[in-house]
C-alpha cells in the first residue's frame, strides 16, 4: 500500500503498531509521526501511538494522546477503557472511576470496562463493590477467565476473604492446566488429521493444516 502511497495512514498506522508490539520503538515512534502528519484526524493511529507511549511509560503523553484519540471518536469503548487504563496506571483513582464509569454508561456489558473499574474500586478501598461487580461475568464468556479471576481473588484479598481467594485461584490453576492438556491432545490429533489429508503426507500447508489450525486456535474443550 505505502509503495502506491507512501502517505497512506492506515499503512502507517498497522506498520507503526507492529513495530511497537515488537518492541522496536524508535522506528514506531517514525511511523506514528507520520501517520498523524498524514491525517491528524484518525483516531486509531493517535490511539496506537498512546499505547506506545504507555508501553515506554512515557504516561503524561500516553494520556494526552489518547484523549486527543477519544476526541475524535467520543463514543468509542476501545479508546474509553484506554483513557481509564491510563489513568490507572497513573495512579489517578478518582478520575479512573469517573472514566470507568463513563465506559460502562456507553455499554453496561462490556466486561473489559468492568474489570478496570473494580481495579479501580480496589484501590479505593471499596474491594467488596469490586467483588460484587465481578461475580456475575467471572464466569461468563468474553475476555480472558484468568485476568477476571486474578482480578477478583486480588479483590477477595483485600476484603480479608483469604480462603476464598486462594481457593479459587487454585481451582483456576488447575483448570488451565486441565485445558492446556487437553488443548495439546486435540492439537496432535489435528494434525494426525493434516497428515492423512496431505497429498504428500506431510504438514507443508494444505488445506487440511489449514483447518487444523483454525480449530486448534479455538478452544475446543
Amino acid at each position: 500500500a505505502l509503495a502506491l502511497d507512501s502517505a497512506n495512514v492506515q499503512a502507517l498506522t498497522a506498520l507503526a503498531y507492529t513495530d511497537a508490539l515488537e518492541y522496536r520503538n524508535a522506528s514506531s515512534e517514525k511511523l506514528f509521526n507520520r501517520a498523524i502528519a498524514a491525517d491528524s484526524s484518525f483516531a486509531t493511529a493517535r490511539f496506537w501511538h498512546g499505547l506506545l507511549y504507555l508501553q515506554q511509560q512515557r504516561n503524561d503523553e500516553a494520556l494526552a494522546e489518547i484523549l486527543r484519540a477519544r476526541a475524535l471518536e467520543p463514543a468509542s469503548l476501545v479508546i474509553n477503557t484506554g483513557v481509564t487504563q491510563v489513568l490507572y496506571d497513573m495512579r489517578r483513582y478518582d478520575d479512573a472511576e469517573k472514566s470507568g464509569r463513563a465506559v460502562l454508561a456507553l455499554d453496561s456489558t462490556i466486561q473489559l470496562g468492568i474489570v478496570d473499574i473494580a481495579k479501580v474500586l480496589v484501590e479505593k478501598g471499596k474491594a467488596d463493590e469490586a467483588i460484587q461487580m465481578l461475580r456475575p461475568i467471572v464466569d461468563v464468556p468474553g475476555m480472558s477467565h484468568l485476568e477476571k479471576v486474578g482480578v477478583i481473588a486480588y479483590a477477595l484479598a483485600r476484603a480479608g476473604k483469604t480462603d476464598e481467594a486462594r481457593s479459587m485461584l487454585q481451582k483456576a490453576e488447575s483448570q488451565a492446566h486441565e485445558k492446556a492438556t487437553q488443548r495439546g491432545m486435540v492439537a496432535a490429533a489435528l494434525d494426525a488429521v493434516a497428515l492423512s489429508c496431505s497429498p504428500h503426507r506431510d504438514l507443508a500447508v494444505n488445506p487440511a493444516k489449514m483447518l487444523a489450525i483454525a480449530l486448534a486456535d479455538t478452544n475446543p474443550v
